[in-house]
C-alpha cells in the first residue's frame, strides 16, 4: 500500500512542475478496478487475523491474552479512515502480541521426539 508513501507525493511534484493533469492518474489509483482490489484485500485480511486470533484462542497453548491484543490491533488496523494514531496504537499492539505468541510458542513444551499427535474427539 505504497499509494500514499510513494505515488502522491510524486503526483503532487508533478503537478507542482506544471504538469496539471498529473492528479488525473490520482483519481485512477483511487477509483475503479484498483480501489475495489483495494477494499477486497483489506477485508481479507481483517477476517484472516480475526480467524487467527479465534484460533490462538481455541489453541489452549497460546496466551489468550495475546489473542485478545492481536484482535483488538487488527480492528485498529482495519479503520476505513487513516487516523495516524490508531495506525501507531494498533501497530505497537500487533509488535506486543506477536511477541508474546513468539514467547507462548518458545516456552510450550515440547513432546518426546516420535510421539504421535492425539485425536482430540468433541
Amino acid at each position: 500500500m505504497g499509494i500514499v508513501t510513494y505515488a502522491l507525493p510524486a503526483l503532487s511534484r508533478a503537478y507542482l512542475s506544471g504538469q496539471h493533469d498529473a492528479f488525473t492518474v490520482g483519481g485512477f489509483l483511487f477509483s475503479g478496478p484498483l480501489i475495489l482490489l483495494v477494499n477486497v484485500s483489506s477485508l481479507l485480511y481483517f477476517l484472516g487475523f480475526l480467524l487467527f486470533s479465534v484460533a490462538i484462542w481455541r489453541s489452549g497453548v497460546l496466551p489468550r491474552g495475546a489473542a485478545v491484543l492481536l484482535a483488538i490491533a487488527v480492528l485498529l488496523l482495519a479503520t476505513p479512515v487513516n487516523v495516524p494514531f490508531l495506525t501507531i496504537v494498533g501497530s505497537a499492539l500487533l509488535l506486543i502480541a506477536g511477541g508474546w505468541i513468539a514467547l507462548g510458542v518458545m516456552r510450550a513444551p515440547s513432546g518426546p521426539s516420535g510421539a504421535e499427535a492425539q485425536p482430540r474427539v468433541r
